[in-house]
């Protein structure tokens, strides 16, 4: 392509943006996972267990079930609102996931985020080869996964156009 691309760059948005775990997506969900725990304890409780037979017991096992779920639930969602470390550090160098080493824009290729999912279920993936693939669920953070892609744009165009600049070739 011999046109050159024009880079406009957003002084607003700093050389780095940190994406971490939804905070109020986590406060709403807790109530209802101390719901699932108290509706699987209620029978117990209540004394409204029926008498060890196949369907007393599978009262019990189906009410146990539930509250376990629940517990899982709340522990899963405690672990995520108490971090407030960020999940993602996009840059205008790279990118930072929490449990990864560094990757420069120099070796990220394929980077998309992908909608999966039936209908209004539909859950938002970023993806990218860095040089092995990277596929992270974006739902549970506290950036929509429309202002993630234009920060990931803006970052990477940045170190494109850096580059680009200095050495006076495309990356």
């Amino acid at each position: 392509m011999g046109e050159e691309e024009t880079f406009i760059d957003d002084a607003k948005v700093s050389t780095e943006t940190r994406v971490c775990y939804s905070v109020g997506k986590r406060v709403l969900a807790q109530p209802l996972y101390v719901l699932m725990i108290s509706a699987g304890l209620f029978p117990f409780v209540s004394n409204k267990i029926c008498p060890i037979d196949l369907k007393g017991i599978g009262l019990i096992l189906s009410c146990a079930l539930f509250s376990l779920i629940g517990v899982i639930l709340t522990w899963q969602n405690l672990k995520q609102l108490l971090n407030r470390t960020p999940q993602i550090i996009i840059s205008d160098d790279g990118l930072i996931l929490a449990d990864q080493p560094f990757h420069s824009w120099s070796v990220i290729s394929d980077l998309h985020i992908v909608p999966r999912g039936p209908g209004t279920r539909i859950k938002y993936y970023l993806q990218y080869n860095a040089p092995k693939m990277f596929d992270i669920e974006l739902d549970s953070f506290d950036m929509s996964h429309d202002k993630l892609r234009q920060r990931l744009q803006l970052h990477r165009s940045r170190f494109i156009f850096r580059h680009t600049k200095s050495n006076n070739k495309k990356i």
